[in-house]
């Protein structure tokens, strides 16, 4: 619950900003899922990339991120 409270500001930022993250927010509410949901989803995807990161000792790429889920050009 904590971490939720920590996350959703912050998540709720990203999704107004030119961000990777705004892209699929805005994917998310096209088909159909509430604002709340979508930024459920994306708080969700930060904590797997977090996760991922830190374990395997890397740091992030954007262009790397974006390639994988199928974005060419950031706006």
């Amino acid at each position: 619950m904590l971490l939720r409270k920590m996350l959703f500001m912050p998540v709720l930022v990203m999704t107004y900003r030119d961000t990777p993250f705004k892209i699929i927010y805005n994917r998310m509410i096209e088909r159909g899922k509430e604002k709340k949901v979508a930024v459920i989803a994306i708080m969700k995807k930060i904590l797997i990339i977090t996760h991922t990161l830190f374990t395997k000792n890397q740091v992030f790429d954007k262009s790397k991120y974006l390639a994988a889920i199928g974005i060419k050009n950031l706006m």
